[in-house]
């Protein structure tokens, strides 16, 4: 979800903004009420410092996810002061597109299943209605 240039000075910003995308989605499905699993709500976590910080610190505390889930909140709780807001604002300017009205309302439901793609291969398929695609143009495109 984060958009990566060929022609990047510095990794740094969107291989940390990623860590921060991925520990979000991570603490979602870790955390979050059934209803409540979908990207709004991992759009709320990154963009609400307080939370961030309490969502990191339950990440800390966890088992969950064989621990794995607490070595990522270890991670991200090793960023501070000002690299932290730049990780931050690279991560919500590649999430902004979840922002449009459109866009929120189609990512709090799905009928994808993620279990099934643990019997073995599944196509997944997003489709976006021509009325979304100003709204969608950011939307990573899927290889």
């Amino acid at each position: 979800m984060i958009i990566k240039s060929p022609h990047e000075h510095d990794p740094h910003w969107s291989a940390s903004a990623e860590l921060f995308v991925s520990g979000a989605i991570a603490a979602t499905v870790a955390f979050a009420d059934e209803e409540d699993r979908h990207l709004q709500t991992v759009r709320s976590i990154l963009t609400n410092k307080e939370r961030l910080q309490g969502i990191i610190k339950l990440m800390c505390e966890s088992d969950k996810f064989g621990g794995m889930l607490a070595r990522l909140g270890g991670q991200m709780a090793q960023f501070e002061g000002k690299e932290l807001q730049s990780v931050l604002t690279t991560s919500n300017r590649n999430l902004n597109f979840l922002d449009s009205p459109k866009i929120a309302h189609s990512t709090r439901t799905s009928s994808f299943d993620p279990e099934g793609l643990l019997t073995g291969k599944m196509s997944i398929f997003l489709t976006i209605r021509p009325s979304t695609s100003a709204a969608s143009r950011r939307w990573p495109a899927c290889g």
